[in-house]
This record gives structure tokens, C-alpha cells and sequence, in this order.
């Protein structure tokens, strides 16, 4: 499971996730374990957390807002329902390897149960972004667990994600 390119897979459907939720989010970026786990450390910082879980794949999807000016004036329910969007998204891109997942619904926690998402050596990667109006996001993907045998689509590791638009998604 931790081979290089499920990593990279991971990692680029979750950046894609992200950008293509916040239309206006600039330049999505890896960021380290030790800079997410940093994020505990902050200041009137939220963290919103949900499940994806199926009879192949389990991992948790953490959004965090951090204490900006622009990511307080955010109120809960935005805020969750962006994780929820997130999650959503995210959930899609992964039925290509992973059919049959489910999705929880967002949860709120102290932002200090950062340091408890990451106690186990799980697969983690996370990606930050700051979009136009300043206010700055950061999504964590922790699997749990994963079958072995799995395999990201060949054709899907270097190629860009399409644009879509005017999708709805009913629930």
C-alpha cells in the first residue's frame, strides 16, 4: 500500500479535490506531516473531520481553517458544508479504484485532535491553498486502511482532471 505511485495518486486526488471545490483557491500545494501536525498549535483554528469508508478503503478527511481574517468570518455550517463538498468530491474521483464507498457527516473537533490523527503510521498527505479572498484551507487524507492489491489507474497518474462543469450531485 505505500508504494510511491498510490502515494502520488492520493496525493493528486486530493489536491484536485480541494481546487475544484473553492473556485477561487490558488495554487494548492503539498505541505509536510510535520506542517500539518503544526496546525494544532494554532490560533483560532477549526478542524472539521469525516470518514470515507467502504469493504476496501477506510481513511479520515480532515479540512482545517485556519485563524485568518477572511477563514473566521466563515461561520460552522460554511465550513462544513465545504468539508462535506470536499469529501464528496474526493469520494467520486476515488470509485474508480474504490467502489462503494460511503461518506459521514462532517464533524467538528478541537483542532487539538490533530495530534491524535496522526499517532499511528498511517499513509498520510495533505495540501494547503489561500484563495482570493484570503482565507487559507489545508486538507489531510489519513488511510487506514487499504487492500494491498489495489492499483491506481495507469492512464490517471500523469494526466491532468478534466474540468467539469455544471454537475450536480444529489444526495
Amino acid at each position: 500500500m505505500r508504494d510511491h505511485s498510490h502515494n502520488d495518486y492520493l496525493q493528486g486526488l486530493l489536491s484536485s479535490s480541494l481546487a475544484s471545490c473553492i473556485t477561487s483557491l490558488g495554487g494548492v500545494q503539498a505541505i509536510s506531516a510535520e506542517e500539518w501536525e503544526a496546525l494544532a498549535e494554532s490560533q483560532n483554528t477549526r478542524l472539521v473531520v469525516l470518514t470515507l469508508s467502504g469493504y476496501s478503503l477506510r481513511c479520515l478527511l480532515a479540512l482545517v481553517a485556519d485563524g485568518t481574517n477572511a477563514t473566521r468570518s466563515m461561520d460552522d455550517d460554511e465550513l462544513q458544508e465545504l468539508a462535506n463538498n470536499l469529501c464528496g468530491t474526493l469520494k467520486r474521483q476515488l470509485s474508480a479504484v474504490f467502489p462503494q464507498l460511503g461518506m459521514s457527516t462532517p464533524n467538528a473537533l478541537p483542532v487539538a485532535c490533530i495530534a491524535y490523527l496522526q499517532e499511528a503510521e498511517q499513509l498520510m498527505m495533505a495540501v494547503h491553498g489561500v484563495a482570493t479572498d484570503g482565507s487559507s484551507l489545508t486538507a489531510c487524507l489519513l488511510v487506514l486502511q487499504a487492500d494491498d492489491d489495489w492499483a491506481p489507474p495507469a492512464a490517471q497518474l500523469n494526466a491532468p482532471e478534466p474540468e467539469v462543469l455544471g454537475e450536480l450531485e444529489l444526495f
